[in-house]
């Protein structure tokens, strides 16, 4: 498991995307090679965040991998969490197949949302 301070948010207006990416590619380097991910994201309560866009920032630095071999050659299974604190920042961590069946199922869907396409990375509108 790892601790990223921060502020995972900031991630999601241009100039601050590339220094989270860094940040998580460098401080998950301890963690291997990994299938199975399990985020949780620490953020200031009462704001509303795109919880897809902080995956997909923080996924995309697990792949660049600082430098090294990218830690996520193919990704079996992802768990995202947004958890609400003072101290800002992620946890990452490698979920062992246990701790995925014993992870809370999604509740009701607010909606239902059908596409031909899945939206390419960094088209954040299309969402």
């Amino acid at each position: 498991m790892v601790w990223i301070p921060g502020r995972p948010a900031a991630a999601l207006r241009r100039e601050h995307e590339r220094s989270w990416r860094r940040a998580v590619a460098t401080r998950a380097g301890t963690l291997g090679p990994a299938r199975r991910v399990w985020l949780d994201f620490v953020l200031v309560a009462d704001r509303w965040v795109d919880l897809d866009s902080l995956v997909e920032v923080a996924i995309a630095g697990l792949r660049d991998g600082g430098g090294m071999a990218p830690r996520l050659a193919t990704l079996e299974a992802l768990i995202a969490r947004r958890l609400d604190g003072d101290s800002q920042g992620l946890t990452v961590r490698v979920a062992d197949p246990d701790a995925l069946r014993a992870a809370p199922r999604p509740g009701v869907p607010a909606a239902e949302v059908t596409m031909d396409e899945v939206p390419h990375p960094g088209r954040r509108e299309a969402k």
